[in-house]
């Protein structure tokens, strides 16, 4: 978010921390950052259902959101309608681990966020941005 809207980047990958695929999605008309990133954590919930995935590891700079994604009760607000989406999403067997992490230790997401803002996220990523996935995939231990 830099005021002017908010974006979000997601990365699929598969059981070797490969990606798979990569999403990335701008809101210009969003501004509260509890609301962007309950967004996010849908968009994201949805990609994974959309490759038959069962997994999602949802990491997030937003405590308030990841708080809420975790109680799984009583929501109210403008993002209770979001948060009631993901879970539904979840009961359809998407099984979900959600952190909050700053935004230093999520580099690839907000690359993709930062390329969502700029571009209109159609088409190849940015070189910097293929060097980051695959750094952090080779950061990764394991995944699931």
């Amino acid at each position: 978010m830099n005021g002017q809207g908010a974006s979000a980047g997601a990365v699929i990958r598969d059981e070797y921390g490969e990606c798979i695929d990569w999403k990335v999605a701008f809101w210009p008309h969003i501004l509260e950052r509890d609301h962007a990133e309950a967004l996010a954590a849908r968009s994201a919930v949805e990609m994974v259902g959309n490759y038959q995935g069962q997994y999602i590891q949802f990491q997030s700079g937003c405590a308030e959101v990841v708080s809420l994604l975790t109680s799984k009760c009583g929501w109210v607000g403008p993002i209770a309608p979001i948060i009631s989406d993901i879970l539904v999403l979840q009961q359809a067997g998407i099984y979900g681990h959600f952190s909050c992490i700053p935004k230093s230790g999520n580099q690839v997401a907000w690359l993709l966020a930062q390329h969502a803002h700029t571009d209109a996220a159609e088409g190849l990523l940015p070189q910097y941005v293929l060097e980051a996935l695959e750094m952090d995939r080779l950061g990764m231990e394991g995944f699931g």
